[in-house]
């Protein structure tokens, strides 16, 4: 499968998904007063989280190298009453050996939790997925104690898969919906 295309913001009723580019993750390695100006958004003294902090170097390797992230996003809070807010990120990862599924990542920030922005950022990610030929299945990880990721995964309908690939982690899948006339 190749990388999807390099697609515009996602926006939904609340959201606003910006894609990955080179320049947004190298403000968010080091320069905080970039990345205000480039998503036009506040962000928060907690940002980024350490899960993020972990992958940016990965992904800036990839976006400079052009193999492209992968559907990667900035979740924007839209409806604040204010700017927007940096309240998250997710994306995608592929592994080459599953030429039709990618992986669905994604975290929130604590205190914009519980409130449905991460079942509906994950919804937009997998109708934006979705979108693109060739993809039949989109899978995520979690821990069986990670009762809010598995309820987003669940709300979005995905159905429970068994053991993932890491240890002690579980496995949700939720397969491309058939087309009219199939």
């Amino acid at each position: 499968m190749s990388e999807f295309p390099p697609d515009d913001r996602i926006v939904t009723s609340r959201l606003t998904l910006v894609p990955a580019t080179a320049r947004i993750v190298r403000a968010d390695l080091h320069d905080r007063p970039a990345l205000v100006g480039l998503l036009r958004a506040a962000v928060p003294e907690n940002w980024p989280p350490e899960i993020l902090v972990e992958a940016l170097p990965e992904l800036l390797e990839r976006l400079e190298e052009g193999t492209g992230g992968l559907g990667w996003y900035w979740l924007l809070s839209a409806d604040t009453g204010g700017p927007p807010i940096l309240i998250g990120h997710g994306g995608f990862s592929h592994d080459p050996r599953l030429a039709d599924e990618v992986e669905i990542g994604y975290s929130v920030l604590p205190q914009h939790q519980s409130c449905g922005l991460a079942t509906e950022a994950v919804g937009a990610m997998v109708r934006w997925a979705f979108s693109h030929a060739g993809l039949q299945a989109v899978a995520a990880h979690t821990f069986p104690d990670g009762m809010a990721s598995i309820r987003v995964l669940q709300k979005n309908g995905f159905q429970f898969a068994g053991e993932g690939p890491e240890p002690g982690t579980i496995e949700y899948v939720l397969c491309r919906p058939p087309s009219h006339g199939e």
